[in-house]
């Protein structure tokens, strides 16, 4: 088995989530200045949080795959950016790289998205929205939103947050329709199809609102850090599979520490 470069094992990853893919304001692919370290090891994570460096030193991973970018504008000028740099540092001190799988993997086919699709058991999942980011599919059996909001619970892996709903408990589902992430953008192109209830993250407060003056569908409040989690079990299973076809023995861990920015919720009920 060949020990492969990040170059090496980047132009793999691109086939499969090819840069193209992501939105004109994304930061993907290579973050780091590194791209001729040789890996044996790879920590996948939705979010490059100092624990998160820490763990991939600890693991002593050559190779940091994440969701979320780092640094999304270089010429940014504030605190949070110097922290930003200060972790890029770190990880190139420690000889440890960082590439990004962010919006290329939320449209690809086998992506964030396809990923929580098949973890609710959707069948017949097509694409929707101008970027073909939203997923629609049907549940192979119709129940309530009460019913539905529980399989999402036992589904989804557990954070602090609370999941939160709009809509009648009794209501039945059939169709549902998901965006890993900040799904507001598609509330829009959501509320043209035929879905009974829409899965998502970071919806404010108006477009909730405005979504039950218009009838649209039901409204699932989740964890962004959650929603995206789901795919990267998938990832590993997809990455394994692309390197064992170049003879590329890597070892490839996902990391469980949760990044989810909820650390406490109360819930009240009228």
């Amino acid at each position: 088995m060949n020990k492969p470069t990040v170059a090496k094992l980047a132009e793999i990853i691109e086939k499969r989530y090819p840069k193209t893919l992501a939105l004109e304001w994304d930061g993907v692919g290579l973050t780091t200045n590194n791209s001729q370290i040789e890996v044996t090891k790879i920590l996948l994570t939705i979010d490059v949080t100092p624990e998160v460096v820490s763990q991939a030193i600890t693991e002593s991973a050559q190779l940091l795959i994440s969701h979320h970018p780092l640094i999304l504008d270089e010429e940014e000028s504030s605190d949070i950016q110097e922290k930003r740099i200060e972790l890029k540092m770190l990880l190139e001190e420690n000889n440890i790289a960082l590439y990004c799988i962010h919006t290329n993997a939320d449209i690809a086919e086998g992506g964030v998205n396809d990923a929580f699709a098949a973890k609710l058991g959707l069948i017949k999942v097509t694409r929707f929205g101008q970027e073909q980011m939203g997923r629609i599919g049907e549940l192979n059996e119709n129940m309530n939103l009460e019913t539905f909001v529980n399989l999402l619970r036992h589904n989804l892996p557990k954070t602090k947050g609370a999941i939160q709903v709009s809509g009648n408990l009794e209501s039945e589902i059939s169709k549902v329709a998901v965006c890993g992430g900040s799904g507001s953008s598609l509330l829009a192109e959501v509320r043209q199809t035929d879905a009974d209830v829409f899965v998502t993250a970071d919806l404010k407060h108006h477009a909730i609102s405005d979504n039950k003056v218009m009838n649209g569908p039901a409204l699932i409040l989740i964890s962004h850090w959650a929603s995206e989690w789901l795919w990267l079990p998938e990832l590993k299973k997809q990455l394994e599979s692309d390197f064992s076809q170049s003879n590329f023995d890597v070892n490839i861990l996902i990391s469980e520490i949760v990044t989810d920015s909820w650390d406490f919720s109360v819930a009240t009920k009228s």
